[in-house]
């Protein structure tokens, strides 16, 4: 339901083509997905197929895995995550999104008061993960991750100015939250989701 509201926000362009959205794990219509996509459920964290057609789909794996994704309320799953909770339980399919050599660049925007204070970005995801903390002028911040920071620091993205306002959008009202963005190599920015 969070994408209605983005839309409303910032516009459809910043969203993740969506190619589905079922109730049941068993409703998922494998055949009629492209060779590529994102599998997700809505309603928790680390809830994610990436279907890259790199290697076949084992569908009896993904409908036991999308099935069991259904099966508990993320609300209590890691302490009480309460904005989780009430959440009817969906799994959505989503384009698949790459830039050149598999990556895909993913922003994360700390808010605070609807004011972007620190960036995170993540690289290397399905290889070696890395972590980088940027201040809001894409400066080092003295912060470390859970995984350890890129051999080499990426370049400032040339819209980043755009992606602090889309995030600030977003958080605008609460006192804090998380924005994720994906960017592709064209510089076209997509909206991840949001951690409060």
């Amino acid at each position: 339901l969070v994408r209605g509201w983005v839309a409303e926000k910032l516009g459809e362009h910043w969203l993740v083509p969506l190619l589905g959205v079922w109730d049941r794990a068993e409703d998922i219509p494998f055949d009629r997905l492209p060779g590529r996509f994102a599998l997700k459920a809505n309603h928790g964290s680390k809830c994610n197929l990436i279907i890259d057609g790199r290697t076949p789909l084992d569908r009896v794996l993904a409908v036991r895995t999308a099935r069991e994704w259904l099966r508990y309320d993320y609300a209590f799953c890691n302490g009480f995550e309460m904005q989780y909770r009430g959440i009817r339980r969906r799994l959505i399919a989503e384009e698949y999104l790459e830039n050149a050599g598999g990556e895909l660049y993913d922003y994360k925007f700390w808010c605070f008061h609807g004011h972007v204070e620190l960036i995170s970005m993540y690289t290397g995801r399905g290889k070696t993960l890395t972590q980088m903390f940027y201040s809001r002028d894409w400066q080092p911040a003295p912060v470390r991750g859970r995984f350890p920071p890129p051999p080499v620091l990426s370049p400032r993205p040339d819209n980043l100015n755009d992606m602090i306002a889309a995030a600030e959008t977003l958080a605008e009202g609460f006192p804090h939250v998380r924005v994720d963005l994906y960017r592709l190599d064209s510089g076209r920015p997509y909206f991840g989701e949001m951690t409060f």
